[in-house]
């Protein structure tokens, strides 16, 4: 069920960078700790989310996208 949520929440987000040019926060945990990125969000994969110049994040790592 989270899972299902937090795809719908990436997909909206993704839409609304790729048609509205707009970034949002998100947050995810690294090895070295918890980051948070202001970015636009381009494509939502399985897996992997990906952002701007190639920079690809885990969903299983994402905490939070605002």
């Amino acid at each position: 069920k989270d899972f299902l949520r937090n795809m719908t929440i990436l997909e909206k987000a993704c839409k609304d960078g790729n048609l509205n040019k707009n970034k949002h926060i998100i947050v995810f945990s690294t090895e070295s700790g918890v980051l948070k990125i202001k970015a636009t969000i381009w494509m939502v994969g399985k897996n992997y989310i990906l952002l701007k110049e190639n920079l690809y994040i885990p969903i299983k790592s994402i905490i939070n996208v605002t």
